[in-house]
């Protein structure tokens, strides 16, 4: 819209701006080791895709209220190099995947909580909605409509099982 770029930040709110997507290569996220200190744990969330994995964080800033090894509860990917071939000498993060309990492991994939989003946006029909797995079982909808009809429930049921029916 404004014909400008963007640029991939990955933080939280507790210990602020954790890396940042560097400009000439757009995929790896630079760390901001002058002000935080992160420390990536090679054991993923449910056991499966080594390359993924959680990080614990340091904000070096924080005098009021410090966060020591904090975890976010994020999962994050390893990066394929140490370093940027742009030629900084800040070390790479790798993707960032979100919150470890924001997968939903579906017909032997692995959904991050961002497709749900996407989704449901444009049911009109729906007030509020909850995604719920145990483990790796099924995958359970609860779903709150606007009009709590035998009808509306049936529509919500084909929507979601047309839509989203080849995942779960």
């Amino acid at each position: 819209w404004f014909g400008c770029g963007t640029l991939e930040l990955y933080g939280c709110v507790e210990t602020g701006n954790v890396a940042w997507g560097c400009p000439v290569h757009p995929l790896n996220l630079h760390l901001e080791e002058e002000t935080t200190v992160v420390v990536r744990q090679a054991v993923s969330a449910r056991g499966g895709d080594a390359a993924r994995g959680a990080i614990c964080i340091t904000n070096l800033e924080n005098r009021v209220m410090p966060f020591i090894q904090f975890d976010p509860g994020d999962v994050v990917e390893a990066p394929a190099a140490e370093y940027c071939p742009c030629g900084s000498s800040l070390r790479l993060l790798g993707r960032a995947w979100g919150r470890n309990d924001d997968v939903v492991v579906a017909g032997g994939r692995k959904l991050n909580f961002h497709i749900f989003y996407q989704f449901f946006k444009d049911f009109s029909f729906i007030r509020r909605y909850r995604v719920r797995q145990q483990g790796e079982g099924p995958v359970e909808f609860q779903v709150e409509l606007v009009d709590d009809t035998p009808e509306w429930r049936e529509r919500c049921r084909g929507e979601i099982l047309s839509g989203l029916g080849r995942w779960v």
